[in-house]
């Protein structure tokens, strides 16, 4: 069975991440929640460590947001999560 690269929502964070996918991996799915500006904030932090882990200015990642089935609770926009996906 797969190993979980994340704590679960009860856990505590794990940043900074440096587990051994960190450095091995070639791409990297990056998941923030629609319902939390600080997920987004986390999931930036997140890409901008894995650079510097992998000594890298810019590695191939995909940004998703999750939750959707939570849009009435909705915090981060679908502009905001795309801006953060473009920069």
């Amino acid at each position: 069975s797969p190993s979980p690269l994340l704590p679960s929502p009860s856990s505590p964070p794990l940043l900074p991440f440096d587990g051994p996918y960190t450095r091995t991996g070639d791409c990297f799915v990056i998941v923030y929640r629609i319902t939390s500006p600080h997920s987004l904030d986390e999931a930036k932090a997140i890409y901008d460590f894995t650079c510097r882990i992998k000594d890298a200015d810019w590695i191939p990642a995909v940004l998703c947001g999750n939750k959707c089935d939570l849009e009435r609770d909705r915090e981060v926009s679908f502009e905001e999560g795309r801006a953060a996906a473009s920069s």
